[in-house]
């Protein structure tokens, strides 16, 4: 068996297995990956494959991964010395565990909590946020650790770490940091769930950006906008470098600070959080691509779009998968659709606000007047929901004539 790792072995080992079990090629309908080059590149990557073999497949980048290239993108408009801190401070004590015993000393003398100092990983950059928040929390036992570590032993590292824990603005960035890498991963965590949200992707992304753009952009140019769309690099939509908001956290120091720093100094750090933001929504719409149309036709397995019945046919859904024609038959799919519009939603107990994995196992189960179950449209909300649901929905649908193995 080839074990290589190039675009060609990892595609030819994809169709073996699904070879070996039996699933015809034609109906892979999506592929979801990380997007490094070798799986994502415009050429001779595994997505190129798959389109040229199966031109209808709907190829998705992992979410949490392109958030966390975008954070480590926009950290690197902040000033090196921050993440070098946490760094070399992670460092510090990762390698001794007399370190970590001396600074519970510290800790217990600020009565702080007694907590080990996170070392920041590189490739899971969200992480990040985790050592931001630890480091914060430790920052006063932390600079009294240093700055007696520089009496004891003193080290070019070690007298670097106790300046950047002097500068009173790493502070600041650091709180700028946690509520930023807060936002990003609160993203992270909606979409690591097993729950369907694919029909959450491009409304979530978008408010993420509607969020990030409002910190730093004067209202009237981010509502009632298309976010995607906003020019969020012109100056003449951006508020004053003082209403930039940084969270509670960092425009509470920031303001402190003002009494005790140049107006040059905090004007600087004010530019590097606007440089952070612009380059931050930059990559999050550089990487979160929405031009397939699949991307609006999955809104209708969201219960609140389903009810309100603003698409008014699925022949959009067998247009971009073709495969479903096979099986399904497209008249009978809208008649369904159509029936579902007129159900009385709160009489049958279709709450909108359950996910869509509950609300749609209701719809699977509703019957029309004949008796008959909505085969065809149960067919066409399948691929929006996860192999999971489809795996347990299967056996009572007898829905073998697509294979979800």
């Amino acid at each position: 068996m080839n074990s290589g790792s190039s675009a060609i072995d990892l595609y030819n080992c994809l169709k073996r297995v699904i070879s070996e079990k039996n699933i015809p090629f034609t109906n892979l309908i999506g592929f979801i990956s990380d997007s490094c080059n070798v799986m994502f590149g415009n050429h001779n990557s595994v997505y190129s494959l798959l389109k040229a073999d199966a031109p209808n497949i709907v190829c998705i980048k992992c979410s949490c991964h392109l958030i966390h290239l975008a954070a480590s993108k926009a950290c690197m408009i902040l000033p090196r010395s921050v993440e070098d801190l946490l760094r070399n401070v992670g460092s510090h004590f990762s390698r001794s565990a007399g370190r970590q015993e001396r600074f519970k000393d510290f800790q217990e003398f600020f009565k702080t909590d007694i907590h080990r100092i996170l070392l920041p990983s590189n490739t899971r950059w969200l992480s990040l946020k985790q050592c931001v928040d630890r480091t914060l929390e430790q920052y006063n036992p932390l600079e009294a650790y240093f700055r007696e570590e520089v009496f004891r032993d003193p080290s070019k590292t070690t007298e670097d770490i106790l300046n950047t824990f002097a500068n009173k603005f790493n502070i600041v960035y650091l709180e700028f940091m946690s509520y930023t890498l807060g936002l990003l991963t609160e993203f992270n965590i909606l979409f690591q769930s097993e729950t369907a949200l694919l029909y959450k992707l491009k409304p979530e992304t978008a408010t993420l950006l509607r969020t990030l753009c409002a910190n730093f952009m004067k209202r009237e140019k981010t509502s009632n906008k298309n976010v995607f769309d906003l020019n969020h690099k012109n100056p003449d939509f951006f508020c004053s470098l003082d209403q930039i908001y940084l969270g509670i956290a960092a425009n509470e120091s920031i303001a402190d600070l003002k009494n005790n720093a140049s107006e040059n100094e905090v004007t600087l750090f004010l530019k590097n959080c606007l440089q952070f933001y612009i380059e931050l929504v930059s990559q999050i719409k550089k990487r979160f691509v929405f031009d397939d149309d699949v991307f609006d036709i999955v809104s209708i397995v969201d219960p609140m779009n389903a009810q309100s019945f603003s698409v008014r046919t699925l022949a959009k859904v067998t247009k971009r998968f073709p495969i479903l024609k096979e099986c399904i038959n497209c008249q009978e799919l809208d008649n369904e659709w159509r029936d579902h519009a007129h159900i009385d939603f709160k009489e049958m107990g279709m709450d909108p606000t359950k996910t869509a994995e509950e609300y749609w196992k209701q719809v699977f189960e509703f019957r029309n007047r004949a008796g008959v179950a909505h085969e065809n449209i149960t067919l066409d909300i399948l691929p929006g929901l996860t192999d999971q649901y489809i795996r347990e929905l299967a056996p009572s649908r007898q829905l073998s004539v697509i294979k979800f193995d």
